[in-house]
């Protein structure tokens, strides 16, 4: 969902996940949403391997927990459970240019229907991808109903966000 997002179409074709990541821009889709899934990144050097939470990964705007002598090797996210969905949104001038404000947001519901987790992360908004975890965890146990209202406070300042195809979404 956050690919159509990314830049404009020779962007997409020339970048990678990895190098996105590495990068570590603030206003960036994919570090959000690796953050958003609780992605895992393994780091290499001469020394050895080791494996980093994407949420500890990124430091600063463009600052990671990389050591000088190590690069990132690999990227992988957890199966993606049943019953869940997932959402990018991004308010900006035009399609392709940086957002003014971003949100990554998971939901997975549990077997009666009601929210059992949901995971939001702003980004573009500071100096790196940052969990909402109190915002987030109001919605735990919740009725799905309602959701969107209570989770857009770009709907209440009258913001539209965006489709990946640059379509202004309906309130």
């Amino acid at each position: 969902r956050a690919m159509p997002l990314v830049g404009h179409s020779q962007i997409r074709a020339r970048g990678t996940l990895g190098g996105s990541l590495a990068h570590a821009d603030p206003a960036a889709e994919l570090p959000a949403v690796a953050v958003a899934l609780d992605a895992r990144l393994t780091l290499a050097s001469a020394r050895g391997r080791r494996t980093v939470a994407a949420e500890d990964f990124f430091v600063a705007a463009l600052t990671t927990s990389l050591a000088p002598d190590e690069i990132l090797t690999g990227v992988s996210f957890p199966p993606w459970p049943a019953r869940a969905g997932a959402s990018v949104q991004e308010v900006a001038i035009r399609r392709g240019d940086f957002a003014i404000g971003e949100v990554a947001a998971t939901l997975t519901l549990d077997e009666s229907g009601r929210v059992g987790a949901a995971r939001i992360v702003c980004f573009g908004v500071g100096p790196r991808p940052a969990r909402a975890g109190r915002r987030a965890g109001r919605f735990s146990g919740g009725a799905v109903r309602g959701l969107r209202s209570a989770a857009d406070p770009g709907l209440r300042l009258g913001l539209r966000p965006r489709s990946a195809r640059g379509e202004e979404q309906p309130r």
